[in-house]
């Protein structure tokens, strides 16, 4: 039979060593056949999520579905974008289908991307990190050419700060494991009028994984994540921009309950 999809899967090497933003839709840009509406350059854009569109898809990313461990978490009100923002030290991995029209399988004409959470382990393990672009490390691209024609600012980076922690290992080893997140970033660049285009994200991460018996897998999974920005819809009569926010200080939480159920190689029962 022969395959209608495209699409491509990122492993945590490849999230970790691509020269990319530390962002899940950078790493969509890079599957064949998809596109995005900007370009991140150094992470200039971070504070706004792209639009993701696939070669061929009429609905011009409409129809794009965002899963987090298997939940859906696209946007109901912006369709086609993700309604929750991730850590990107806590996904495992992002696997992403396009060409999904011509698939029973897949939910979706458009991007189907699905990213999974990391988890704990038999080994207790930790990570912490600090990453940290700054205005000093730039050079100024507003030549005089474009001076002439009326340019007078570039989206210019103050600073990008992503710092995040993590701790992950068994409860009671080859039976309960237990892993957990915390990271934010502050994302702070100009506007081309000179305004202060600032974002700030945050995201925790809680997973519980268990075997108590043959045959049985069950997990629980939190996220909550948020987002502020300053300066979103910046225009020339209003060059400051206007100030967004949830309405809860957990942002959107998502919760998820799975138990499996294996019976012999070609049968199992899920409920989720």
């Amino acid at each position: 039979r022969k395959k209608m999809t495209a699409g491509a899967q990122f492993g945590w090497p490849e999230l970790q060593t691509l020269p990319t933003t530390r962002a899940p839709w950078a790493v969509v840009a890079l599957v064949p056949s998809v596109l995005l509406d900007r370009e991140n350059v150094g992470g200039n854009e971070s504070g706004r999520q792209p639009a993701v569109v696939a070669k061929g898809d009429a609905s011009n990313g409409t129809n794009n579905v965002w899963q987090i461990d298997g939940i859906d978490v696209t946007d109901p009100v912006a369709v086609g974008t993700s309604a929750v923002v991730f850590d990107f030290d806590a996904i495992d991995t992002i696997a992403v289908t396009t060409g999904g029209a011509a698939d029973v399988t897949q939910q979706t004409g458009g991007v189907s991307v699905n990213m999974i959470g990391r988890r704990g382990g038999n080994k207790v393990g930790a990570t912490a990190r600090f990453y940290l672009t700054d205005e000093a490390f730039q050079s100024s691209n507003l030549i005089n050419t474009l001076q002439d024609a009326g340019v007078t600012g570039t989206n210019r980076i103050e600073h990008v700060r992503d710092y995040g922690v993590s701790l992950g290992g068994p409860v009671i080893k080859n039976r309960i494991w237990l892993w957990g997140a915390y990271g934010s970033q502050d994302v702070y660049s100009n506007t081309i009028y000179g305004a202060p285009d600032r974002t700030l994200y945050s995201s925790f991460n809680l997973k519980l994984d268990a075997r108590p018996f043959a045959g049985n897998q069950f997990e629980a999974y939190f996220m909550a994540s948020a987002r502020e920005r300053y300066g979103d819809n910046a225009e020339v009569f209003k060059p400051e921009g206007d100030h967004v926010y949830g309405r809860h200080k957990m942002g959107n939480p998502v919760f998820k309950i799975q138990d499996t159920q294996r019976f012999g190689d070609d049968l199992y029962l899920s409920l989720k």
